[in-house]
């Protein structure tokens, strides 16, 4: 878990769920107030995270609704790390998908001087 680094934070509550925006840590600049996560808690008595989600991409404008409405001071609270990652090998798709010619040897002949499509026989570098 990170703790904050600001004593107080802003919390929204709404109909079936909460909105908590902790500010990102920078330097100071006019940008901070610019800078903030905004996360939606669903209260989990009415509202899931299933409802919250599906409300959330399937009403437009929820978002900027939500995020207008008025705010408290909350107290301190924690926030979990998490990293996400993900892969995709989109080869085999793009081929089942008609697309060719990206997978196959090219001619580049055109783009070196003489058209021999050769590689140079020479590195040349400049002294830093």
């Amino acid at each position: 878990m990170t703790a904050s680094l600001f004593k107080e934070q802003l919390v929204a509550v709404f109909p079936g769920f909460r909105e908590l925006k902790p500010p990102y840590k920078n330097d100071g600049g006019a940008r901070q107030a610019a800078s903030y996560m905004l996360l939606l808690l669903p209260d989990g008595e009415a509202v899931g995270i299933g409802d919250l989600y599906d409300k959330a991409v399937s009403t437009p404008g929820f978002i900027l609704e939500a995020h207008a409405g008025g705010r408290g001071l909350g107290g301190r609270f924690m926030v979990p790390m998490f990293k996400f990652t993900f892969e995709f090998e989109a080869s085999e798709d793009m081929r089942e998908l008609g697309v060719t010619g990206a997978f196959e040897g090219g001619d580049f002949s055109g783009m070196v001087a003489g058209g021999t499509g050769f590689p140079s026989q020479e590195c040349t570098t400049r002294p830093p």
